[in-house]
Parts: C-alpha cells; sequence; structure tokens
C-alpha cells in the first residue's frame, strides 16, 4: 500500500484551532489547499467558507455546494489545489476522553465523498475549568498517511 507523506506548517494548526475554538460549541468546516508531488502533499492554506458559521451546527456541518467551487477559485488563483479537507467536533468536559476516541477513530473510516489525498479532524474540547483543548488528527481516507510537520510558517 503506498503512503503519502503529508507536510504540515504550525501555522494551519494554530488557524484552524483558532477558528475552531471560535465557533464552540459549533462545528467549523474548511477546505485544505496545497501542493501535490508524487507522494507528497504540501499543505499550504486553509479556504475557510465565507458563511461558514451560518452552517455549522453543534453536530453536523451543512456543506453547501457553492463552497468547494469557490475553494477551487481560490486555489487556483495561488496555483494550488484542493488536497483534503477539515473539520471539527466540539465535546463539553462531561464526555470521557474514551468517547471522543472512539468518535474520532470512526472518522478515519468513512467513506470520503470526494476521494481527497487527505482529510482532518480537530477534537475541541471543553476542561472542567471551563478551557477549550484543542487537537488535530490527520490521515488518508483510502490510504495511510506519514505527518511531517514543517518548521516555521
Amino acid at each position: 500500500m503506498t503512503k503519502i507523506t503529508l507536510t504540515v506548517p504550525p501555522r494551519i494548526d494554530r488557524e484552524f484551532k483558532l477558528a475552531a475554538k471560535k465557533a464552540w460549541p459549533n462545528e467549523m468546516f474548511s477546505y485544505l489547499l496545497g501542493t501535490v508531488a508524487g507522494d507528497h502533499v504540501y499543505v499550504d492554506s486553509l479556504y475557510l467558507p465565507e458563511n461558514v458559521a451560518e452552517n455549522c451546527t453543534h453536530s453536523r456541518t451543512n456543506i453547501q455546494p457553492e463552497w468547494m467551487l469557490d475553494a477551487q477559485e481560490a486555489a487556483n488563483e495561488d496555483g494550488l489545489v484542493i488536497c483534503g479537507d477539515i473539520h471539527s467536533h466540539p465535546y463539553h468536559y462531561r464526555e470521557t476522553r474514551g468517547v471522543i476516541q472512539d468518535r474520532v477513530q470512526s472518522e478515519g473510516d468513512l467513506d470520503c465523498p470526494h476521494k481527497w489525498l487527505v482529510a482532518a479532524v480537530c477534537v475541541v474540547q471543553e476542561m472542567a475549568n471551563k478551557h477549550l483543548r484543542a487537537s488535530l488528527r490527520f490521515w488518508g481516507p483510502s490510504i495511510p498517511v506519514e505527518l511531517k510537520k514543517r518548521k516555521g510558517a
């Protein structure tokens, strides 16, 4: 089985975690824009649809048909491609870590509707002290992904 190497700059992690925390207790969604070179995917930016907040609830994101067209246009302007998507799952501190792990793990088993090269989920959990903690997990819908964090950026 071919393995894809994924490079994601830390600013992408920070940018999406910030957006997901801001949207909490609702979900957040974005497209991953980047370049593909053989078996290597470089994520260069996020495309957050303009009306994403009004289409996200605490349990789902209602993806709008125009979002992908707008993301493709933004990618083309920067010489990039849509290489995946990322979304969040908000949880309250009363939910146990085991429940979160089970739900996140099941995400990787879903059949990606657009057959992206990579996908990601960001778990945003409200802690007992009311602070929010966010963590990201990347995967390949049909092939394994090796994540390499790019320094800087």
